[in-house]
């Protein structure tokens, strides 16, 4: 995936590591609920790969 930006939208299974994707994408939901209160929008969630990191976008209450 070197170089490549691949955009996965919830309920995406069509990359072969969907499995640890999605662990990986709610530990760091977890971590991002305690540390900022985030709320997970699982509805609206799309993860940014690349070079192996995930960017999730995150709706924070004020």
């Amino acid at each position: 995936m070197k170089g490549k930006v691949r955009q996965f939208l919830a309920g995406d299974e069509s990359h072969g590591n969907t499995e640890e994707i999605n662990a990986k994408t709610l530990k760091m939901d977890k971590e991002m609920q305690i540390l900022y209160y985030c709320e997970f929008v699982s509805m609206q969630l799309s993860i940014l790969i690349l070079n192996h990191v995930a960017i999730l976008i995150y709706v924070c209450k004020n």
